[in-house]
């Protein structure tokens, strides 16, 4: 559990961090609002807040919150939004070597190689799936 080894009463909350796939070490980076896996350039669209209380991953670059929204039928888009801390949408924990989402029930982040766009999406959340397997590491 990352509150357990980040957080205490006398500091902020959020803790900064880089996401790393486990397996292509590619980076978590936004850009435009979309989410990609990407090769490290060490710029403000791959630095994220994390804030263990408020369960809200907010990237460097826009200031805005990764959202995980319904696009119908029970399936779901990626993209960051406005950070808004009532918002359902905005919810992560970080758990092990996985972001599962806090309200969308077994809702993973999931990074496909094959993907030639490299964009990360959130799928079904799947014991020792690759694609879902992310180092968390504090900057």
């Amino acid at each position: 559990n990352l509150l357990q080894y980040f957080s205490d009463c006398k500091s902020p909350s959020s803790v900064s961090i880089h996401l790393q796939t486990c397996y292509t070490n590619s980076w978590l980076s936004e850009y435009d609002t979309g989410l990609y896996a990407d090769v490290l350039r060490n710029n403000a669209n791959e630095k994220f807040a994390y804030d263990p209380v408020a369960q809200t991953l907010q990237v460097g670059s826009n200031g805005q919150c990764l959202d995980a929204f319904s696009t119908g039928n029970g399936k779901f888009g990626l993209h960051t939004y406005a950070c808004d801390a009532t918002n359902a949408n905005q919810k992560w924990v970080l758990q092990d070597k996985l972001v599962k989402h806090a309200t969308h029930a077994n809702l993973c982040l999931d990074a496909d190689p094959t993907d030639s766009g490299h964009k990360v999406q959130v799928w079904d959340c799947t014991e020792y799936n690759k694609n879902q397997c992310w180092n968390i590491l504090r900057v």
